[in-house]
């Protein structure tokens, strides 16, 4: 018993010393986290063809990590990349253009051409260019 006390008594120790910055990183991985949750339900509603149901859940793991990530990293093209696609499914081609093209140049970037992100990206860009009547730039 003198040993586990001891032993609760170093981690309650090393809990009060722990830095406020060491908490806001866990809070920002636990909030991470918490993002690819929003992701994986909005990629069900979307399987299940619930898309303002997806879209809703897919920008909330975009604002996720926007407040806790670089625009320009990963996870971030990948919450635009599905909002994108969300968008496409319910006819709103001009609004999902942007976030697909940011999505594209990201993961070229981040994964390089032949990486099935990549992929991914690039078909949702070509169903904007065609929701939008201009196929001819879909290729």
């Amino acid at each position: 018993n003198i040993r586990c006390g001891n032993i609760i008594g170093i981690y309650s120790t090393d809990y009060v010393n722990e830095s406020k910055s060491d908490r806001v990183v866990e809070e920002s991985e636990i909030d991470l986290h918490l993002a690819i949750s929003h992701t994986q339900l909005g990629c069900t509603f979307f399987a299940l063809k619930k898309y303002n149901d997806a879209f809703l859940e897919h920008q909330a793991a975009l604002d996720i990590r926007l407040h806790s990530l670089e625009f320009t990293d990963a996870p971030i093209s990948e919450s635009f990349n599905y909002c994108a696609e969300t968008l496409c499914s319910m006819e709103n081609n001009s609004d999902a253009l942007p976030l697909s093209l940011h999505a594209v140049h990201v993961r070229k970037l981040e994964f390089g051409i032949r990486h099935p992100a990549f992929a991914h990206a690039l078909s949702v860009l070509s169903k904007c260019y065609q929701g939008i009547h201009r196929s001819s730039e879909a290729f």
